[in-house]
């Protein structure tokens, strides 16, 4: 397969994941909802854009710090990029999510006992979606090198 069809791939597997769990948000947090798949893929594809623009910001900000950051553009604190990656992208997942719990639940829950195991869930999927979409990524275009 071409190197082309990476990105959209990533991105697919991402947005089909979101849409599928702002689903279960919604049957979650409210009982019954008009057209419930249409406002799920709405709020994924809210999702995946908070995500790509504090993404890059964060990234932004990891390449002005003046940092040593290795050629992902994530600086190695804590001894590895992987605990940089998990706890730097965790918080502004949680960030992220905690957001969506708000609006899923139709700005009536912003911290409630759901909302709190939902956000976690999200963050989760959002490290899942990452993996399998490298992973996936990587064997369309046979390798990182």
């Amino acid at each position: 397969m071409s190197d082309a069809w990476a990105v959209p791939t990533f991105f697919a597997i991402k947005y089909l994941g979101y849409s599928a769990y702002c689903y279960g948000g919604l049957a979650w947090f409210q009982r019954s909802v008009t057209r419930p798949w249409l406002r799920s893929f709405g709020f994924a594809l809210l999702r995946m854009g908070m995500g790509v623009g504090l993404g890059l910001a964060l990234s932004f900000y990891f390449s002005r710090s003046h940092v040593y950051t290795n050629r992902l553009g994530i600086p190695e604190w804590f001894g590895s990029w992987v605990w940089t990656y998990v706890i730097s992208y965790g918080l502004l997942r949680y960030l992220e999510w905690s957001v969506m719990a708000y609006l899923v639940s139709g700005r009536n829950v912003p911290f409630g006992r759901r909302a709190i195991p939902w956000t976690f869930g999200g963050v989760l999927l959002s490290f899942l979606t990452d993996w399998i979409g490298f992973a996936t990524a990587i064997r369309i275009i046979g390798g990182i090198c």
